[in-house]
């Protein structure tokens, strides 16, 4: 049975750590578990373990036993480290994912299942209850002082909340050069999310973007998680390449049901009641299509320039058919034996740009930046890991494309040849 446990975990460090502290109160060995990232979102999951460890049934005394406090939902948090795959070895593990236990399940042989949300979702349950004015100010910089409302440690908006009370180990940063500077005004009879201002705050044209990274201090056992704020998408890497050698299986869906090319976006009413509304129109549709309208409302913006530049963005959204192009993968590292492109795990992060360059028996989806003439710029929207008692990890991922015609084309006999199929 124990070789069954330490399968699953060959390639991950999994700790449960004091959410308040970030202080590590448990490494667990679990018998499943899966966690998805997804851009500009929080990513959930779940895991799967024995409360008594690797040897079921032994004495609680046991360092390998997990006591109720330790997996407390609310109070315990979970980070998942890679130790195989790209750059990461067990010496050197390479942090990927941070969460908070929402969810408990205890059945009569011991088996705990543990469901979990993003570490940032911490701020959908913290609210603004004092006044914050931000005036001309750089917009990563109010994105950061949002989250840091939460610790009681914003420096600017001029107040903080009035009872500090315990925060978590998330902290807010800014990275790039900063070129867009905004207003905006949260009043604490609103008592806004700060998690929905945040959402709000990045949907709109040219908004902020923003990346999760963790660390854990070695010596100290402390767990710290960061939202860095950017104007633009940083990429390190160079634009990685997936080709059909690097999938097990592919799937898309193209829907057209939330299409809207014309928008007439609803913000807060005057004293007298008239209604502030700003309509963005560019004037044409993409592949012909008839006009579709949408009046979504945003009720806490004030500012007609403000409105119209969620106007902008619903319809950047929502201009196309909502595409979803999904991925699968297998194990942390692809097309090796198949030679030159490769890929690794670290390849696919939520955010980054990629080139597709899949031509399968079928289809054809190809575009991005190395492709010549394409106009296409997919991005991964999401990346899901799943691990069972048995076999490689499985790897899901979702490429975003603002218009998918520009990337999917059915592969008839005399379009293209299938290299990758013989």
């Amino acid at each position: 049975m124990a070789a069954d446990f330490c399968e699953c975990a060959a390639n991950w460090r999994i700790e449960l750590i004091r959410l308040t502290t970030g202080e590590v109160l448990k490494v667990i060995i679990p018998t499943q578990f899966e966690f998805e990232m997804v851009y500009l979102e929080a990513g959930r999951g779940t895991i799967s373990f024995n409360r008594h460890g690797v040897q079921p049934f032994s004495n609680r005394s046991e360092a390998g036993f997990l006591q109720m406090l330790q997996m407390y939902p609310k109070s315990v948090g979970i980070y998942f480290s890679r130790t195989a795959g790209g750059s990461a070895t067990p010496a050197v593990p390479v942090p990927m994912f941070g969460g908070i236990i929402e969810t408990f399940e205890g059945t009569s042989d011991g088996t705990v299942t543990l469901g979990f949300n993003e570490i940032q979702s911490y701020l959908d349950s913290r609210s603004i209850r004092s006044d914050l004015v931000f005036t001309a100010q750089d917009q990563r910089a109010i994105a950061q002082a949002l989250v840091e409302y939460a610790s009681g440690t914003n420096v600017l908006g001029g107040s903080v909340d009035p009872i500090l009370g315990p925060g978590i180990q998330l902290i807010g940063g800014q990275g790039g050069a900063g070129a867009f500077n905004r207003n905006r005004t949260y009043l604490a009879v609103d008592r806004k999310f700060i998690g929905e201002a945040l959402r709000e705050f990045v949907a709109i044209i040219d908004g902020p973007v923003y990346s999760m990274s963790h660390s854990r201090q070695t010596i100290t056992d402390v767990w710290t998680s960061e939202m860095l704020f950017r104007d633009t998408w940083f990429q390190g890497s160079p634009f990685p390449v997936i080709a059909w050698h690097h999938l097990t299986d592919l799937k898309f869906t193209m829907d057209g049901n939330g299409t809207a090319n014309l928008v007439d976006a609803f913000g807060e009413p005057a004293a007298d009641g008239t209604p502030l509304i700003q309509t963005f129109w560019p004037g044409g549709t993409f592949g012909s299509m008839p006009r579709y309208d949408a009046a979504p409302t945003f009720d806490t913006v004030s500012v007609a320039s403000t409105l119209f530049d969620q106007a902008e963005g619903y319809h950047s959204d929502h201009a196309d058919l909502a595409g979803n192009i999904q991925l699968s993968l297998s194990g942390l590292d692809y097309g090796t034996a198949a030679g030159a492109p490769t890929l690794t795990i670290e390849d696919l992060t939520p955010g980054n740009e990629v080139s597709l360059d899949i031509v399968s028996p079928h289809w054809a989806i190809k575009g991005g930046y190395t492709v010549p003439l394409s106009t296409a710029q997919p991005k991964i929207g999401r990346l899901s890991v799943a691990v069972g008692l048995e076999g490689p990890e499985q790897i899901t991922v979702q490429i975003m494309e603002e218009q998918m015609s520009r990337l999917v084309i059915p592969n008839d006999a005399d379009l293209e040849t299938c290299w990758d199929c013989f």
